[in-house]
């Protein structure tokens, strides 16, 4: 009995000092058992990542399709060290894919059924991965859900809205000069109308045409130390096409401002105090002569051959004593 019993002793001290080495040891990787696999995953494409790299919370539930994933019709492309097959997918008709609403349960919402363009026999449903206990009066929760099907209805159909066009030297020259109304009026930053702005801004430009070769304004900063606008780039933009009208927003404006290194500049001194603000024509002939200083240096303002962006609007003239006071009577006789 005392032989039988030191070795089962032997044995439980061996048994402890395995699992005492096992949990010492940092773990390799996750365990086999530990793998949760679904019935319905799917092994091509089991999370839906886009372009961005951001995975969506829809996950593929069934595909079935009477052609190979070899199809020569199919265009095989490398992601990591796996290749997979790029199709090109559309939502099939008859399914509503407008947004969840806060309070209206529809389970069609966590379902989305698209088909491959090119072999309709491929159908691809994908299900929304939190459908257990989801809670359709949980506002956070159906903003979640209506953000990954926007995800996946974006990277079904592509760019969806128009590009933003970029602004014309034309578009800036109107634009700068609604917003000095706006100052005339007694408007800052904060309170500039904005709406009237951009409504002024598309009727000047309505039916005008702005032929190819067009300059374009680039996005500048202000300089405050050397008093001078700063162009991001030395390049010449220019139209490549011939664009009639302009249809900018109110938002588009507002963000627009803040890009252009002299209106920028004009619009932060309005909401200095009044002890520490600028007078308006003050203003206008220091932001005048930092503009054409930034084009006769020949580097930001401009290219290597020194000739930069149109620059007529904003080149005040000098008088007899080299003050540029011309350009200024002219300006406000304009804006009358």
């Amino acid at each position: 009995m005392l032989i039988v019993a030191s070795i089962d002793l032997e044995r439980e001290t061996s048994y402890r000092d395995i699992m005492s080495e096992a949990q010492s040891k940092p773990h390799a990787g996750p365990s086999r058992l530990a793998e949760k696999t679904d019935d319905y995953s799917n092994p091509e494409e089991e999370n839906l990542e886009g372009d961005d790299g951001e995975v969506s919370d829809f996950i593929k539930l069934y595909v079935d399709s009477d052609s190979e994933d070899g199809d020569p019709d199919a265009t095989p492309e490398t992601h990591g060290k796996r290749k997979y097959t790029k199709r090109t997918w559309e939502f099939v008709e008859g399914q509503d894919l407008t947004d969840a609403k806060v309070g209206i349960p529809d389970a069609s919402k966590f379902f989305m059924v698209r088909q491959d363009t090119e072999d309709s026999g491929r159908i691809d449903v994908i299900q929304y991965k939190h459908i257990a206990n989801f809670d359709w009066n949980d506002k956070v929760a159906v903003d979640n859900l209506n953000k990954n099907r926007r995800q996946i209805k974006h990277r079904t159909r592509g760019r969806i809205a128009p590009p933003r066009l970029p602004w014309t030297q034309k578009e800036k020259y109107i634009f700068k000069h609604e917003i000095i109304k706006g100052l005339q009026h007694g408007y800052t930053r904060t309170h500039m109308p904005w709406d009237q702005i951009a409504n002024n801004l598309n009727v000047t430009l309505k039916d005008v045409k702005q032929k190819a070769g067009s300059a374009l304004a680039k996005p500048s900063t202000w300089d405050s130390d050397t008093a001078r606008e700063v162009y991001h780039t030395s390049k010449i933009f220019k139209l490549m096409a011939d664009r009639v009208g302009s249809s900018r927003s109110a938002t588009a404006c507002k963000v627009q401002a803040r890009k252009f290194g002299d209106i920028n500049e004009l619009l932060a001194n309005s909401d200095l105090p009044a002890s520490k603000r600028r007078s308006l024509d003050e203003m206008l002939l220091y932001l005048d002569a930092g503009v054409v200083a930034a084009a006769d240096v020949g580097g930001e303002g401009s290219n290597h051959k020194g000739k930069g962006v149109e620059m007529t609007e904003s080149t005040p003239s000098e008088s007899s004593d080299g003050q540029p006071v011309a350009k200024k009577a002219k300006r406000k006789q304009s804006l009358t």
